[in-house]
């Protein structure tokens, strides 16, 4: 009988870095160490690694699957959405003292994602 051991290769889900932006955002897709004889990530057809995510937050990236070739390890990646940046600020009043209570009221901003 011939017995053939599989190979062992390393998968690691991609990671991604961005800012919110309103819209789903989107980690996806993984690169392989130890694939042997030149092949590629493309023969390891039954793994995928994918996460979407609106929200400011890190998300996992998570690879998974099985080979009929590879004995696989897993590593996760990330999907790491910082928050946007924003500027509020006070409206302002000038007035002159007249011995009551006097208030500045409201505020502009600028910087919103969508509005």
């Amino acid at each position: 009988a011939l017995d053939i051991a599989k190979a062992k290769a390393t998968v690691t889900a991609n990671s991604v870095s961005t800012v919110y932006n309103g819209q789903n955002q989107t980690a996806a897709g993984f690169s392989a160490i130890g694939l042997v004889n030149g092949e590629t990530e493309s023969v390891l057809s039954g793994v995928t690694a994918s996460v979407m995510a609106k929200d400011a937050g890190s998300y996992t990236n998570k690879a998974n699957g099985v080979d009929k070739n590879y004995d696989l390890t897993f590593v996760d990646g990330a999907l790491d959405i910082a928050k946007a940046k924003a500027t509020v600020t006070a409206n302002s009043l000038n007035t002159t003292y007249n011995g009551k209570n006097q208030t500045a009221s409201g505020f502009s901003a600028t910087g919103l994602v969508n509005g």
